[in-house]
């Protein structure tokens, strides 16, 4: 996840567009309340004042009713396209529920058992010790109880997309086991290897299961873990809050790192089928899309997890979900980050009341989601304070923006101050390296900078220290990565990136 949403806004002032007060003829939590648009609209403003400002699509029902489905904001801001419940949002994490979803229904057929050993879907993978791959069952790997650590193979899914199946599960030797051991610990790795599972076992790509499984069954249109099957006409583009203005990202993802973890595009319209679906225990109007078995499947307790992340406590994990609680009611939710994408999805069971919000921009959407998702449970729940609480942060939002935007600003002018000469001319640095593993990376000077590609991803690059031929790069927008080369004589021959070390091949 990106950093963790702020607690609070600053500030006081009385405005009509905050929770109106209950109706005491009325039971808790029954009421739709009115003011739900007029106080996301508002907050929007708040944080985006801007005129044609980056925005986020937010969905909520209840029961099997669409209460708001409505775009806020513009998916893209250059050509004034604004977002609307049709516009094509990534999702990150958010998609992790999917690929539960899918395996818990191939289990309920008896296609796959959840309890099987990853022995017996990839049984020629190799794993360290003391890893076993007879020990660590599908379920293990779909509730980050496995015990793998990080490695190659979840730097290559997520990132460049290099690897064919045979040698990311080769690679997955090179995974060290976990200090948390079979204790739960969240990661994208879990999914990925649950991915590499399907692809050898089944015969059939995960992308394609999930789709058949899940995405076609419930009529969702315009979600796929195919980027290239999105309408780009659709597209909310990513953004970064600059000052002024905002600043146009490259989109960081292709069919080729859209992995098993993080593999989802898909839309508010969507997202309000899909919440509806999970609310009814898989049922959509008359239609029994899925067995109920299967759904309370992924949102019964698997295992338990102590985690605090912004205004919920997460108490267990299902399969895909997350279990938490928010003013004593049981909240079922996955959230996702990467890039300038944020996403929120959420239901409360026992009320049932669901949430989605998306949104495409990196400095402010997350705090733009997870606020206005708490609002709506606010509002429905009619929870006590929490009238003067949101009269607070909507006073607050204009300065919390601005705050933001300075601190970024203040960010690029100590980068501006490392721009000093490199030791040696840019040419000297260009080439294709390559790493033991077999990732390449290509630097080639273009328009007089040096630029990085790397897989489907690219970043200019941007001198961090230049005494040490230490260049900074961003190859997954807005975060930044240091870049260290190695010479001999005048020519680099080889660079480090984070731990992985690579040698000039051209």
């Amino acid at each position: 996840m990106k950093k963790l949403i702020a607690a609070t806004l600053l500030g006081v002032m009385s405005l009509s567009t905050v929770i109106a007060q209950p109706n005491k003829a009325a039971s808790r939590g029954v009421q739709t309340p009115p003011n739900l648009e007029p106080f996301i609209t508002d907050l929007h403003k708040g944080l985006y004042p801007d005129q044609i400002a980056p925005g986020a699509v937010v969905v909520v029902v209840k029961d099997s009713r669409v209460i708001l489905l409505k775009g806020f904001g513009y998916a893209d801001v250059e050509a004034k396209r604004p977002v609307t419940p049709q516009t094509v949002f990534y999702t990150a994490s958010s998609s992790k529920p999917y690929l539960a979803l899918t395996a818990a229904r191939l289990d309920h057929k008896g296609t796959l058992d959840l309890d099987a050993p990853l022995s017996r879907f990839i049984p020629n993978v190799k794993l360290q010790a003391p890893l076993s791959p007879d020990a660590i069952t599908l379920r293990d790997l779909l509730t980050h109880t496995h015990g793998i650590s990080g490695g190659p193979v979840d730097f290559r899914l997520t990132l460049t997309g290099h690897g064919t199946t045979s040698q990311l599960v080769e690679a997955l030797a090179q995974h060290p086991a976990s200090r948390s051991g079979k204790d739960f610990a969240y990661s994208n790795i879990g999914y990925q290897v649950a991915g590499l599972a399907f692809d050898t076992s089944l015969k059939q790509s995960w992308k394609d299961l999930v789709q058949e499984t899940v995405i076609n069954p419930l009529g969702m249109k315009a979600t796929t873990p195919y980027l290239s099957r999105a309408n780009r006409e659709q597209l909310a583009m990513p953004y970064e809050a600059a000052t002024p203005g905002y600043k146009r990202l490259y989109y960081a993802k292709a069919d080729a790192n859209m992995h098993a973890a993080g593999g989802l595009v898909t839309t508010g319209e969507d997202q309000a089928k899909w919440l509806i679906m999970n609310i009814n225990r898989g049922r959509v109007g008359r239609a029994q899309i899925f067995p109920a078995a299967v759904i309370a499947e992924t949102h019964r307790r698997q295992v338990d997890q102590d985690t605090p992340f912004s205004w919920v406590r997460r108490y267990e994990y299902g399969l895909g979900w997350n279990i938490g609680s928010y003013e004593g009611e049981k909240l079922i939710h996955a959230h996702g980050a990467f890039s300038a994408f944020y996403a929120h999805v959420s239901f409360m069971p026992e009320h049932r009341l669901g949430v989605a919000v998306l949104t495409h921009e990196s400095l402010l959407g997350d705090q733009f989601a997870e606020n206005v998702a708490q609002y709506i449970y606010d509002s429905f729940l009619q929870t006590p304070g929490a009238k003067y609480r949101w009269e607070k942060r909507l006073a607050a939002a204009p300065q919390t923006g601005k705050r933001y935007r300075e601190g970024l600003a203040a960010e690029y002018g100590r980068r501006a101050g490392r721009q000093k000469p490199l030791p040696h001319p840019l040419e000297s640095y260009a080439g294709v390296y390559e790493s033991f593993e077999g990732d390449r990376m290509e630097w080639k000077v273009v328009n007089g900078k040096l630029v990085v590609s790397y897989g489907p991803l690219w970043s200019e690059a941007e001198v961090y220290d230049a005494a040490k031929n230490e260049l900074r790069v961003e190859i997954v927008p807005s975060s930044g990565n240091v870049i260290g080369f190695t010479f001999s004589g005048d020519r680099a021959d080889g660079l480090t990136a984070g731990p992985v070390k690579f040698k000039r091949v051209r």
